[in-house]
């Protein structure tokens, strides 16, 4: 088969969007098929393109795929028009880029961002017998209208009708969670394709019990600590203001320590808030390669996962619950949802009461004071994950589901 991913976010850029189509990619192209991915420089989440890439088109080969990079807007700032300009300038390059790349038999497009998905309609249309599959991670408009990054009405409709138009136009439809599935059936008043459900799962090889935070605590000088881990964007969807404000109940525990290792739009704000409130057990790393990500998950002792509360992000499995899973670690959500009761399924963490700093604190106090019920979660969660959310095993369901339209 030959199949070209369609994804504004690749590695080395970190997120769900960049480790999902990553992993997708290079296990196709390592089970034998024609696999290339179009994408941008990589610049995600700062905006700044990384050190030995440039903002330009180039074509690469990373363990067997073939990787379109284009040319786009790119901005630091954070503004609708500003994003809008960068998702829209991704459209225009990549239908300028169609004519370098060789005609593949599927077209896979990765949403959010919505506009990736047009891109593949678009290029079903041109190349006409390719067949579309649509990956839905997140529902846009109604993830971006929670968290307020949109606010124009006139926006989020055109938005709305956009993705109505996606929806019919792809050829089949895969999603993370069940409850995304949910959403896009009971929002359609119109025949849509068929939906597979493909989470993101667990890299069972990657994030292992066995492997060793020593090297994290001593760079951070954490050694001796009750670590607090949490990894990922530091965006409005995670409101992770959470945890400037249950550092501040917690600064008297002088042995429990708050490890932030990512970026985002509210970065350097958690930053300022976090010095203003002379806050020392609160750590920001800033962006790290998922390659140093399980170390860092071997550093904790419990891996929190903080939600905006939102309907929207109720119904979605987080990428990073599954990493931590796999690296037998107790985990506390702070949002009831599909992601909650997965993990009450899965007997591997707790659940917070949603946006409170003191109940979050309290399920720290309550996991560092027992350090073997701790242990048995984040045991529990790794037999959960090998058993259920092994990532190579939903690639393999990828790859039937692909197989079978030919």
């Amino acid at each position: 088969m030959r199949i070209l991913f369609i994804s504004q976010f690749y590695p080395p850029e970190i997120g769900a969007a960049s480790n999902r189509i990553g992993y997708f990619a290079k296990f196709l192209a390592k089970a034998g098929h024609e696999v290339s991915v179009l994408t941008s420089a990589p610049n995600y989440p700062e905006g700044k393109v990384y050190e030995g890439y440039k903002n330009r088109w180039t074509v690469q080969k990373d363990n067997g795929v073939t990787i379109y990079r284009t040319r786009i807007f790119l901005s630091t700032q954070k503004k609708t028009l500003a994003r809008l300009a960068h998702y829209l300038s991704f459209i225009i390059a990549s239908v300028i880029a169609k004519r370098k790349i060789p005609k593949p038999d599927f077209v896979v497009a990765t949403s959010p961002p919505l506009f990736v998905g047009f891109i593949g309609v678009i290029f079903k249309k041109l190349w006409r017998s390719v067949r579309f599959i649509l990956d839905i991670r997140d529902i846009w408009p109604e993830s971006v209208e929670s968290v307020g990054a949109v606010r124009s009405k006139i926006l989020l409709r055109q938005g709305e009708k956009l993705a109505r138009y996606i929806y019919r136009r792809a050829d089949h439809i895969t999603v993370t969670s069940p409850g995304i599935k949910k959403l896009i059936i009971h929002h359609s008043s119109f025949v849509i394709p068929p939906i597979t459900i493909l989470p993101n799962g667990a890299e069972l090889d990657l994030f292992r019990p066995d492997i060793s935070g020593d090297h994290v605590r001593r760079m951070w000088n954490i050694e001796n600590k009750f670590v607090v881990l949490y990894t990922g964007n530091l965006g409005l969807a995670q409101a992770p203001e959470i945890f400037i404000k249950t550092a501040a109940l917690l600064k008297e525990q002088h042995d429990i320590v708050f490890l932030i290792v990512g970026a985002g739009v509210l970065f350097q704000k958690l930053q300022n808030e976090a010095t203003q409130k002379n806050l020392t057990n609160i750590i920001f790393t800033g962006a790290r390669p998922r390659s140093e990500m399980p170390t860092f998950i071997a550093s904790a002792n419990v891996c929190v996962i903080p939600y905006k509360k939102a309907d929207t992000f109720r119904n979605t499995f987080p990428s990073k619950m599954f990493d931590y899973m796999a690296g037998a670690k107790p985990i506390i959500i702070n949002l009831k949802g599909e992601a909650s009761e997965l993990m009450e399924k899965a007997g591997c963490g707790l659940t917070a009461e949603e946006e409170n700093a003191k109940d979050l604190a309290e399920k720290i106090l309550l996991l560092k004071k027992n350090p073997a019920e701790a242990d048995r979660l984040g045991t529990s969660g790794r037999a959960f994950v090998e058993k259920n959310y092994c990532r190579e095993k939903i690639a393999e369901d990828l790859e039937k589901l692909l197989n079978n339209f030919l």
